[in-house]
């Protein structure tokens, strides 16, 4: 419940609200009973990013909150909580986010391609769900042909650590004398691992995991930077801020790799790790 306060909490931030719907989700007051049915919002990609190979798409939820809050238990709080699921090219599987940040998808091949936002409960239940389709446009010599198009379509603790260990240097140290970032992933959690879930936990040290991006942002102390996510050395990747473990469901049985990037707010690598495992060959219902 902590948890949950906490991220509450965090939602009333100016970075956590970029996100947010125009009008105010439901009062903490309201009933769960009486809450509206919730409802997804999702614009097309930002034209002048998507000229430059780059997709970010906004979205916002209508009477439920964005937060990576999850399990059975979530389903009584009041306002209703979720999350989205993302699903790139009709790809078997997907990733959960719970930011409540813009998608950003990088390293898309020119040409055609559509992307399926899903808002879902705790649970993962889908509860609204809508489609974009668009275009990236053609290269040539490092010269945009045609401006891309986009088009939204409905469908359905730590111990024995200094404070600056767990929480970053503080905002007056120099960025010049911070220590080099580090990133550590880890393997992912067996025990989800053996229902077809892939959780995969990770940490960054000497850089805070936050949605600021622009060159602006690399002047910032302490380092901000986020992360870049590549399944099976797949030609495209997301960018995650969230600071929460990254999430695949629906992977196909057997072996698999997943590349986590540390990068600055320019999308720079830092630095990466790759890890691969084995999804077993399990009966599990796709949510």
């Amino acid at each position: 419940m902590l948890r949950i306060i906490k991220y509450l909490f965090l939602l009333a931030s100016p970075l956590a609200g970029m996100a947010q719907s125009a009008t105010r989700p439901a009062a903490p007051v309201v009933a769960l009973a009486a809450e509206p049915a919730p409802k997804l919002v999702v614009d097309p990609p930002l034209p002048e990013s998507l000229t430059a190979g780059r997709v970010v798409i906004q979205y916002y939820a209508e009477n439920m909150r964005i937060v990576p809050v999850y399990g059975a238990g979530a389903l009584d709080v009041s306002p209703r909580l979720g999350h989205i699921h993302v699903t790139v090219d009709d790809l078997p599987w997907h990733w959960a986010d719970g930011s409540n940040e813009p998608l950003i998808v990088n390293g898309l091949t020119p040409g055609p391609h559509n992307i399926l936002i899903e808002l879902a409960d705790p649970t993962h239940k889908v509860v609204d769900r809508k489609t974009v389709s668009f275009v990236i446009p053609a290269t040539t010599g490092g010269h945009m042909h045609d401006h891309g198009s986009a088009t939204p379509v409905n469908t359905e603790h730590t111990t024995g650590k200094t404070a600056r260990a767990v929480r970053g240097p503080a905002p007056v140290v120099p960025l010049s004398s911070e220590p080099p970032a580090t990133l550590t992933v880890y393997q992912p959690l067996a025990d989800q691992l053996a229902l077809g879930r892939v959780i995969v936990q990770y940490k960054a040290e000497n850089l805070r995991i936050l949605p600021a991006f622009g060159p602006a942002a690399l002047d910032v102390s302490p380092r901000i930077g986020h992360i870049h996510v590549t399944v099976d050395g797949g030609p495209w990747r997301w960018a995650d801020a969230s600071n929460e473990p990254v999430i695949i469901v629906g992977m196909k049985a057997g072996p698999h790799t997943i590349l986590v990037e540390l990068v600055d707010p320019t999308h720079k690598t830092i630095t990466q790790q790759s890890i691969s495992f084995i999804v077993p060959a399990v009966n599990t219902s796709h949510h």
